[in-house]
């Protein structure tokens, strides 16, 4: 029984009704040029190009095209099309926030050289347009391009401009779904394959462009009460050719490292409300913020930058308590002034009094964010000090019920 034949028992095997197996034979015969005896590894590069297809468009800028081109370049050796010139399957345009500027058809084989050529002529800003790669974008239209775009747009440098990259395929989830049918028949005997086949669906869905926007950093050092927290590059062999960038934070990441509000974020570092400044390690007066770097599509905050500012907000008495424990991770252990002042059993006035910078250890990110670290709460709740001002707090709340009308 000839292939095809055999594949259609099995869907009917599966329950699928005849219309939907008629429309799989019709799309599977179609990609394969009706080759039923293509080999799996076809079929699989086939499939794998399809789930990437159906990630439908990225907008890249020169932060993150670093990590696409690791993408493209890991991915385009399974799914490279047999065309030896550009169609128009892919269609890459230059984005200003508003306006799509367009720069060439391409197709999957070739996308990898025309982003590494715009990537070195738009972000590293090479001064001689000479097409070295195998990108078919021609380099004095590429130019004449950016010259134009540098006279409408309202950019202001042309290195913060983004690459759109849209698929231009058409109805690619149902022939999708086709070919997922057939792999999952030529492999039902083979799990080899199919493994090979899934660790590759795998990494297109949650490793490709869209989903490399933030969350690009790892705990080096988690915060206690004598360190600050440290971050770093959560993996640095994403990046094509070993590329480092600084400036990997995104908004909703420093909400997450600060453990503050997006709507702090927004009022400290995009408005810069906090005057406060510091002196660096190289002695250097600082403004209070962490340094950020701008594109058409978002602000990105460098991660040195970041620790400097942990590191400078994280605030660890010197002569520590010896029953305290200052190895406690992370900030559950960090409560506010409210917290603190329930915890303490002492009145809201009386607060700034007791808890001081030498005798709690605190973190203050931003203003009016202050919090303090509960181990050393917890002592200073069993001195004397603390003690008389407890009594005198329930003092004034029993003074103040037996002073209320009594009722009749």
């Amino acid at each position: 029984m000839e292939i095809k034949s055999k594949f259609k028992n099995w869907l009917s095997e599966q329950g699928i009704n005849s219309k939907t197996i008629s429309n799989y034979l019709y799309r599977i015969q179609k990609v394969l040029n009706k080759n039923w005896d293509t080999s799996p590894a076809v079929v699989t590069s086939t499939l794998v190009k399809y789930y990437e297809l159906s990630n439908r468009q990225y907008y890249l800028d020169r932060i993150t095209v670093w990590q696409a081109l690791k993408y493209f370049d890991r991915i385009l050796d399974d799914i490279s099309p047999n065309s030896s010139r550009p169609s128009d399957e892919v269609k890459i345009f230059l984005y200003d926030s508003k306006d799509d500027y367009f720069v060439c058809n391409s197709n999957l084989k070739f996308l990898y050289d025309d982003i590494l050529f715009i990537n070195h002529y738009l972000y590293e800003s090479v001064d001689q347009l000479q097409n070295k790669h195998q990108s078919y974008i021609d380099p004095v239209k590429f130019s004449i391009l950016m010259l134009q775009i540098k006279e409408k747009s309202q950019v202001d440098e042309l290195k913060n401009l983004a690459i759109h990259i849209v698929y231009n395929m058409h109805d690619v989830s149902n022939t999708k779904a086709a070919l997922t049918k057939y792999s999952n028949f030529l492999y039902e005997t083979n799990n080899s394959l199919a493994f090979s086949l899934n660790t590759k669906i795998s990494y297109i869905q949650k490793d490709n462009p869209n989903k490399q926007i933030g969350k690009q950093y790892s705990i080096k050092q988690e915060i206690t009460g004598k360190n600050p927290l440290q971050i770093d590059f959560k993996n640095k062999d994403q990046y094509y050719y070993g590329y480092e960038p600084e400036y990997i934070l995104i908004k909703s990441d420093l909400a997450n490292i600060l453990n503050v509000d997006r709507k702090s974020i927004n009022q400290h570092f995009s408005r810069n409300k906090i005057k406060r400044k510091f002196v660096d390690q190289d002695g250097n007066i600082q403004n209070d913020k962490i340094k950020n770097d701008k594109t058409v599509l978002r602000v990105y905050y460098s991660i040195i930058s970041t620790n400097e500012f942990l590191n400078f907000h994280h605030h660890s008495i010197k002569n520590k308590h010896t029953s305290v424990n200052y190895n406690c991770e992370g900030y559950n252990y960090w409560i506010n002034r409210r917290e603190a002042t329930d915890l303490l059993d002492i009145s809201h006035n009386a607060f700034p009094e007791l808890v001081v910078s030498e005798n709690c250890s605190y973190i203050n990110y931003i203003s009016g964010y202050n919090r303090y670290y509960r181990p050393d709460l917890e002592y200073l709740k069993t001195t004397e000090k603390i003690k008389k001002f407890q009594a005198k707090k329930n003092t004034y709340k029993t003074n103040k019920t037996s002073t209320l009308p009594q009722a009749l």
